[in-house]
């Protein structure tokens, strides 16, 4: 069981890191998910975003190998 939890953790954090880089570049636009999800608009913090995710993806990817 906690081989699929932080499995689906790493999966979450990893998309969710990728979305923020796409998000970043102007290749997503903004969507209903994304103004429901983040309802602060600080582009500054999409980089801090970005690294947070992706350390918590490596963590937990981590965790569930293990």
């Amino acid at each position: 069981m906690q081989t699929f939890i932080f499995s689906a953790l790493s999966v979450f954090f990893t998309a969710h890191a990728y979305r923020d880089y796409l998000h970043s570049k102007g290749i997503i636009k903004e969507k209903f998910i994304t103004r429901v999800c983040h309802w602060w608009d600080y582009p500054q913090y999409e980089k801090h975003g970005m690294v947070g995710s992706g350390i918590l993806a490596a963590v937990s990817f981590i965790v569930a190998i293990n």
